[in-house]
């Protein structure tokens, strides 16, 4: 059995606190991307999640929808196939980053207020 030290402890709490805190934050950003996402099956739209892990939260996709992500976000050129035929072309429909992207302000300065609560 290892013995945890006071610092580990203190740290746990704090990164419990910020979860807490930024939990809601997170929630709106996937239902925000989730809102925007191209839907054609739903794949896409339902594989957008979050989650906390050792103080960092992380938003992502899981499952069907995650070998979409790239080529809804960035689009797709025309190529040749080895039969001779050619693949269709998809233009780009940004939504994930650009949404991740229009929260950043939000999500900063609920940090900022947590660090300046933690420090007094």
């Amino acid at each position: 059995m290892s013995v945890k030290r006071f610092e580990e402890f203190v740290i746990e709490d704090i990164e419990k606190e910020f979860e807490k805190e930024l939990e809601p934050i997170l929630q709106n950003v996937v239902s925000a991307i989730q809102s925007k996402a191209p839907v054609r099956t739903g794949n896409l739209k339902k594989s957008i999640m979050y989650k906390f892990e050792k103080g960092k939260a992380t938003i992502y996709t899981q499952g069907m929808g995650a070998s979409l992500l790239h080529l809804v976000e960035r689009g797709t050129v025309a190529r040749k196939k080895k039969n001779g035929g050619v693949t269709g072309s998809m233009p780009a429909r940004p939504f994930f980053y650009p949404t991740i992207s229009s929260f950043e302000k939000e999500i900063d300065e609920k940090i900022k207020e947590l660090v300046k609560g933690a420090v007094k």
